[in-house]
């Protein structure tokens, strides 16, 4: 994902971080090789005539190659921040059912390290959606995560591929969330853990 401000569309014209131009630029050169011979030839030598149904018929199969592409690519953009907007829905769902469940069964001697413990799962759950974020756009600067993780724990983030960090803070989300509610009834149990399904899936 390309991060750029939409005033500054002057500086994208010439920004090569993320456009094709660097791919294609061998087949522009060998087309305006070909397109100065052939302008040679035409001028110089003989005339070259050639018909424009051919050119006719190619730009229309070309412009609705080009839209079918636009818009899949705009379905895609807008399918992959609806997830987004889901993993959001899903983590402050699980929050709230945790915090619900499990303070009830706390008791008065326990409190100060329970608020902890749900600061931990806060963090845990904050940390996994700036994951997410950083995976879309590609970057590995993890300094922002500093706030919900430990020194080892972002090693660790940084030393595994990007598929699996995701999946390593949900494990550690889910450890630290059934530690907490080994007091809480079954059903209750069973409810946040489909709120942690509903993350894996």
């Amino acid at each position: 994902m390309i991060n750029y401000t939409p005033e500054s569309w002057f500086r994208m014209l010439f920004k090569l971080q993320g456009s094709v131009l660097p791919r294609l630029f061998v087949r522009i050169i060998i087309g305006l090789v070909i397109s100065v011979f052939v302008i040679y030839i035409h001028t110089s030598y003989y005339p070259i005539h050639v018909p424009t149904t051919i050119h006719k018929l190619i730009a229309v199969a070309l412009g609705l190659l080009l839209v079918f592409r636009t818009n899949a690519s705009y379905d895609r953009y807008w399918a992959g921040w609806r997830l987004v907007g889901e993993l959001n829905f899903h983590t402050q769902d699980l929050f709230r059912k945790f915090c619900i469940y499990t303070k009830v069964h706390v008791h008065q001697d326990k409190k100060n390290a329970y608020y902890e413990d749900v600061k931990t799962v806060q963090s845990l759950l904050k940390a996994m959606q700036r994951v997410v974020l950083l995976s879309i756009e590609d970057d590995d600067d993890y300094s922002t995560l500093h706030d919900y993780l430990s020194a080892d724990q972002i090693h660790y983030l940084q030393t595994t591929d990007h598929a699996f960090r995701f999946p390593v803070i949900l494990a550690w989300t889910s450890q630290k969330i059934h530690e907490l509610s080994q007091t809480i009834p079954a059903p209750l149990k069973t409810s946040l853990d489909t709120n942690l399904s509903q993350l894996s899936s």
